[in-house]
C-alpha cells in the first residue's frame, strides 16, 4: 500500500543523504504509526549515529521510549538534548516529567529548582514549576514552592493569585483573601 511506498521512498533517501534529519524523523514516525516500535526505534537510532548533534532525533527517541514506558532510557535521550540546548526550560519540564514517572522524587526536584534558579525573579519559572506539581496533584509542593517564590519576589501578584488560587480550593479562604490585599 502507500506505506510500503512512503517507506521505500525513505529509505532510499537515506541512503542518497544520511544526513537530513527529517528522513529519519519521518521514516521513524511512520514505523510507529504502523505499529513497528523496533523499527522506528533502530531508525531513529541510525539517525543519530549519522547527526550525534540533532536534538530532534533525541528528541524524537525520548518520546519513543516515553510511549513505551522505558522511561530512563526516554531520560538518557532527554539529556541528550539537554546537553545541546541546555537553556530550553520546557526539554527540562519533559525532563523532571520523566522523572516523575520513574519515582525519581530527588532528580525531579534538583531539574525543578534548576528551572527556578535560571532566573529567580522571573514569576514564570515559579508558575511553571508549581504548575508542574499542581498537575500532579501534589498541592502540597505547588504552595511550597510559590511561598518561597513570594518570599524572593515579594511584589509579585501572579505568584499570590496562584497561591490563593490553591488557598480557596481547599477552603482556606481567610488565607487567600490576606494574599491578596
Amino acid at each position: 500500500g502507500k506505506t510500503g511506498e512512503a517507506k521505500d521512498i525513505l529509505i532510499n533517501l537515506e541512503g542518497l543523504d544520511s544526513h537530513f534529519v527529517d528522513t529519519y524523523l519521518l521514516l521513524a514516525e511512520i514505523y510507529r504509526k504502523t505499529g513497528e516500535a523496533v523499527l522506528s526505534e533502530e531508525t531513529l537510532v541510525r539517525g543519530i549515529k549519522n547527526n550525534s548533534e540533532s536534538a530532534k532525533l533525541y528528541l524524537a527517541l525520548a518520546s519513543l521510549y516515553h510511549q513505551q514506558k522505558k522511561y530512563q532510557n526516554a531520560i538518557d535521550a532527554i539529556l541528550q538534548v539537554i546537553a545541546k540546548q541546555p537553556a530550553n526550560k520546557r526539554y527540562k519540564l519533559l525532563l523532571a516529567d520523566l522523572y516523575w514517572l520513574s519515582s525519581q522524587k530527588e532528580n525531579t526536584k534538583n531539574i525543578l529548582q534548576q528551572i527556578i534558579e535560571e532566573n529567580t525573579k522571573d514569576d514564570e519559572n515559579w508558575i511553571i514549576v508549581s504548575r508542574f506539581y499542581i498537575t500532579r496533584n501534589d498541592i502540597q509542593q505547588a504552595e511550597s514552592v510559590l511561598q518561597r517564590g513570594i518570599k524572593i519576589n515579594q511584589d509579585t501578584y501572579k505568584l499570590r493569585f496562584l497561591l490563593s488560587q490553591i488557598y480557596t480550593d481547599q477552603h482556606r479562604i481567610e488565607e487567600a483573601t490576606k494574599l491578596l490585599r
